[in-house]
């Protein structure tokens, strides 16, 4: 029988042991149990139906997160697998670097990020949460002017997951302006057995002399049999941007309603191009709707959007309405600093302002 004299024993199972008093235990070590369990549980917000009407919450451990689908382990153990297309929201426990990473993020400091990012990189356990730091990172690099780092970070983002929804944010080509060293694109396109390798290279080699073999890499891109694959869209928009200087206005009509059909947030590229080829038809009108859709659509790919909306500036100007170019470089002065696009756009309203106006040099041409 056990000693129940012992100093040891808590006094509720001695003298004054229960039923009601260890039931009473019981119940609030259970109760806390409980609360720990919520505290740390992962929160998905999911959609219940596909319009998005009707959304609820459950609880869990997010084990992986890809651009297919989201797997939980419910409190009970068992394993629930989650379209990622329903997926709203994760709400999760975050690193103290991942805060102070989106915390610099939020105040467009980049480089500041992007050594908050690093260091959250290194302590993070979780697989999808690191993928969703690289993207992070990824893209602080972009906005950094770093595209052959975050060309890098992609590929390894892509590795990773190849269905990843980082796919809306590759750092591709889709204008002149900048880019990447030739060596780098050349070891990109040369990667043959990694796809988005070459995709990456082939964008960045089409204003090079090796233009010919990056359009061979992107015809053999875009025969994939998905036709809704992003590597698929992306080849295809990258094929428009050669084409977009010359092409007819049949084809370029036959763009128009193609793009339609591209999964949305792969768009803003190929809209771009589509500004560039309808602008060159003189098709003012359908070439500032394509512009503009990107600012409004896709603000926070900020390249792209700052390009655009310099362009629709310059259309503006071309028929002679400096006011709407006015408010448009001004929309790229507040949202988009640090871009090349906001010193063109500074620079832009300066010498109006003195009465020295110069025509606006697009940057979107491919």
């Amino acid at each position: 029988m056990p000693n129940f004299s012992s100093p040891f024993v808590p006094r509720i199972i001695r003298g004054t042991f229960s039923l009601g008093a260890l039931g009473t235990l019981l119940g609030c070590w259970l109760h806390c149990v409980w609360m720990a369990s919520e505290t740390l549980a992962d929160t998905i917000q999911v959609v219940a139906k596909a319009d998005g009407s009707k959304a609820y919450a459950i609880k869990g451990t997010v084990l992986d997160f890809t651009g297919r689908q989201l797997t939980l382990q419910t409190p009970s153990g068992h394993q629930r697998r989650i379209p990622s297309e329903r997926i709203r929201g994760v709400q999760t426990v975050w690193n103290p670097q991942h805060q102070a990473g989106d915390l610099a993020w939020q105040q467009d400091d980049w480089q500041q990020a992007i050594t908050h990012y690093r260091a959250a990189n290194q302590t993070e356990e979780r697989t999808w949460v690191r993928r969703q730091i690289l993207t992070r990172l990824m893209r602080c690099y972009q906005a950094a002017g770093d595209l052959a780092t975050a060309g890098k970070l992609f590929l390894m983002i892509a590795a990773s997951d190849p269905e990843t929804p980082a796919y809306q944010y590759m750092p591709l080509a889709w204008s002149t302006a900048g880019g990447v060293d030739p060596n780098q694109a050349e070891s990109w396109l040369a990667q043959s057995e990694v796809p988005p390798a070459v995709l990456l290279g082939a964008s960045y080699l089409l204003a090079t002399p090796a233009r010919g073999q990056a359009l061979r890499a992107l015809a053999a891109l875009r025969e994939t049999p998905d036709q809704r694959l992003p590597i698929t869209t992306l080849a295809i928009g990258q094929i428009w941007r050669a084409r977009a200087m010359e092409a007819s206005a049949d084809e370029v009509r036959r763009w128009t309603r193609q793009v339609e059909t591209f999964s949305e947030p792969l768009r803003a590229g190929p809209y771009l191009v589509l500004g560039v080829a309808c602008q060159r038809l003189q098709q003012f009108e359908q070439a500032s709707l394509y512009y503009l859709r990107i600012p409004v659509l896709y603000g926070d790919q900020r390249q792209l959007a700052a390009r655009a909306l310099v362009a629709a500036a310059g259309l503006q100007e071309q028929q002679n309405d400096r006011t709407a170019a006015i408010t448009l470089l001004s929309e790229v002065v507040s949202r988009y600093k640090g871009t090349p696009e906001q010193q063109i756009a500074q620079r832009l309203l300066r010498e109006w302002k003195e009465q020295k106006p110069e025509k606006i040099t697009s940057r979107t041409s491919p």
